[in-house]
């Protein structure tokens, strides 16, 4: 009975866990650059008439330059919507860049999109961000 009542437990909290993000009404996702350099991105759709907003990192994980003679670690992210690339944000030693616009600023409309990790071995970003309605 205990075992039964210590699982029943661990399951509500894992539960919990689950949908914790969703009832705050954020979507997570992840995206990655393999150690090959191969690039792991994370689709998502906004759906009419919604909007993204209230994008922030959650982790954002260097890895190793592709390119040879490179050796200050890469870390960053794009969204890229079709072919074309909506945001980048990556680190500098003079700071964090986000362009064209702060992620805070970032509002993107109808679509579906790819969340990608700087290309680098190893790689990794995790952002947070509301789909709400448009207004």
């Amino acid at each position: 009975m205990a075992r039964l009542m210590a699982l029943g437990t661990a399951l509500l909290l894992l539960l919990l866990c689950l949908t914790g993000a969703a009832s705050t009404g954020e979507t997570v996702l992840t995206a990655a650059c393999g150690p090959g350099c191969d690039p792991a991105p994370t689709g998502f759709t906004v759906p009419v008439p919604q909007s993204a907003s209230h994008f922030r990192v959650v982790t954002l994980t260097p890895g190793r330059p592709c390119a040879g003679g490179v050796r200050t670690p890469v870390k960053g992210f794009s969204i890229r919507r079709g072919g074309q690339t909506v945001l980048v944000y990556y680190w500098t030693p003079g700071g964090l860049v986000s362009d064209p616009v702060p992620l805070d600023d970032l509002e993107l409309g109808p679509g579906t999109y790819q969340l990608y990790a700087a290309p680098a071995s190893g790689a990794r970003v995790t952002l947070s961000f509301r789909i709400t309605p448009r207004g």
